[in-house]
């Protein structure tokens, strides 16, 4: 029989490691999901010789946090280029996903709509190639999201501006024609407390939780023939979406941005009500924007509203960081 004292010692011990077992999966439990609440899977398109390696390491040495930032790239390559998708930087090696398209003229629109179906992050981010970024810009994006609200559906996004742009910049409307607008980016007069609603999104940086954002893209089919960034802005907002424009910027395109013009190749309208999971009617829709599609033709349909960038019931704080005025008259304004 062992001592009473043997026994006292040796149930300690057994105590004691099981305490430790259990609190260190706890702590690494914790740990995990932390982890993977701030986890951001970017979506980038790479062009026909494009240095993918050059430019995921340039954007991983801005990151605040590496290791919760993943890369979802597609690579571009023509019928007589030699696939390689080797990445000789580890570092960048383990942080990126690329697949290879050998079709140097395949949708990049479409493209983007399949990757993202395949993203397990939790937040997405949608950018330009051509773009610059600023010191830790995923810290930027995970705090701006969470200061719109704190809802799934809400949607940060804007136009880029070029590089030499000081503040934040948010979406306007310069034309439209053929159900498509044409957008283009606006720098802020003054610089926000907060991020402001915004009438419009661009897919040269959009930021959003992937679940929300698989659920309610167009689809490859409804891609076809879309003007992307107007056709997203209608199915994104009438399916639920709020938007907002950070109130600073961490991207900025390498050349000036120019005005992006509406064509008349295609007439496709917005998809509002092809899925049947609409939370707001296209009607709505257009009038949220400032778009007067009931006008005659010899008539502008673009609203001094929508000019601006100011959404339907703009604040007097969202008015002084778009217009530098805190109160504007509602007739200078027309809806």
């Amino acid at each position: 029989m062992p001592h009473p004292v043997i026994i006292i010692l040796i149930l300690s011990v057994i105590v004691s490691v099981t305490q430790l077992l259990f609190k260190s999966t706890v702590s690494r439990d914790i740990k995990n999901d932390d982890i993977h609440a701030s986890t951001i899977g970017v979506v980038l398109i790479a062009p026909v010789g494009s240095d993918v390696q050059d430019k995921i390491r340039t954007m991983l040495s801005c990151t605040y946090r590496p290791s919760c930032v993943k890369f979802h790239v597609v690579r571009l390559v023509s019928h007589d280029e030699v696939a390689d998708c080797t990445l000789l930087d580890n570092r960048v090696r383990v942080r990126t996903k690329m697949l290879m398209v050998r079709n140097r003229k395949a949708s990049v629109k479409k493209l983007r709509a399949q990757i993202l179906q395949t993203i397990p992050e939790r937040y997405v981010l949608f950018l330009s190639w051509d773009t610059l970024v600023g010191e830790h810009w995923d810290e930027m994006l995970l705090r701006e999201h969470s200061a719109c609200g704190g809802d799934d559906v809400n949607i940060l996004s804007t136009k880029l501006l070029h590089s030499g742009a000081e503040e934040g910049a948010f979406c306007a409307v310069t034309e439209y024609k053929h159900n498509r607008m044409a957008l283009v980016g606006r720098e802020y007069y003054n610089r926000p407390a907060h991020p402001v609603p915004c009438i419009a999104v661009s897919c040269e940086m959009l930021f959003a939780l992937t679940d929300f954002a698989q659920r309610a893209w167009m689809t490859r089919s409804e891609l076809d023939g879309a003007h992307e960034d107007s056709s997203l802005t209608g199915t994104l907002w009438t399916r639920g979406a709020n938007f907002f424009s950070p109130t600073y910027s961490v991207f900025w395109l390498m050349s000036s941005p120019k005005s992006q013009e509406c064509d008349n190749k295609d007439t496709t309208l917005i998809h509002a009500s092809s899925s049947g999971q609409n939370a707001r009617t296209l009607k709505e829709f257009w009038s949220m924007v400032g778009i007067r599609v009931s006008k005659s033709s010899n008539s502008n349909p673009v609203s001094s509203r929508a000019a601006s960038g100011l959404t339907l019931n703009a604040t007097g704080d969202e008015m002084y960081a778009k217009l530098g005025q805190a109160i504007v008259s509602r007739k200078d304004i027309v809806v």
